[in-house]
């Protein structure tokens, strides 16, 4: 199966906490994204989905430091499952566990 991809990324349904960052109730979920090559896709998005409604939020920007590519998603505070995507295939589901 190609979904071994995403190192970091793998197949689970484990949800994901979104961290209160603000006193209105926003949230942030951030990681770090791996690929099993010395690149990381340009068209890589990572989403979350809110457990209770299925709403997505997603997003394609990617922060490069020396030794790690990283992500942030900021969402509502809740119960997320996060998952990342490529175009190479776009029916497959990296999720993060």
């Amino acid at each position: 199966m190609r979904v071994a991809w995403i190192a970091l990324l793998v197949l689970g349904s484990s949800p994901a906490w979104a961290q209160p960052v603000s006193p209105a109730g926003d949230g942030r979920i951030e990681g770090e994204l791996s690929y099993p090559s010395d690149y990381i896709p340009k068209d890589m998005v990572v989403c979350a989905e809110e457990v209770s409604s299925g709403k997505l939020h997603c997003n394609s920007k990617k922060k490069a430091g020396k030794t790690v590519v990283s992500y942030t998603l900021d969402v509502p505070a809740g119960r997320y499952r996060v998952y990342a995507q490529t175009n190479d295939m776009p029916d497959v589901r990296a999720y993060y566990s």
